[in-house]
């Protein structure tokens, strides 16, 4: 599994483990999701959710935020999990 920007950093999770451990921290620091829908295209789950980040986490307008990711699925297994480019994804859901 990989999970993170085009290119390797120190922010790539590389296995279930990290991916996990990423999670965990931001719910321990505050952030609460809200699922807002999902759409299957292919062999890739596109998650769209409302993020409310805990006061003092970035600027105001970023405290609650929508974002989409998608989570690509082999043999019923996620294999690589990206930010969903929101102008893509805009025109066909919801």
């Amino acid at each position: 599994m990989r999970w993170g920007g085009e290119e390797d950093t120190g922010q790539t999770c590389h296995g279930r483990t990290q991916v996990l451990a990423w999670y965990r921290r931001l719910q321990v620091q505050g952030v609460r999701v809200q699922v807002l829908g999902t759409e299957i295209r292919g062999d890739t789950v596109v998650l769209r959710m409302a993020v409310q980040w805990p006061e003092g986490w970035d600027e105001e307008d970023l405290r609650r935020a929508t974002r989409a990711q998608a989570f690509q699925v082999r043999d019923g297994v996620v294999v690589d999990i990206r930010d969903a480019d929101e102008h893509r994804i805009a025109d066909s859901m919801w």
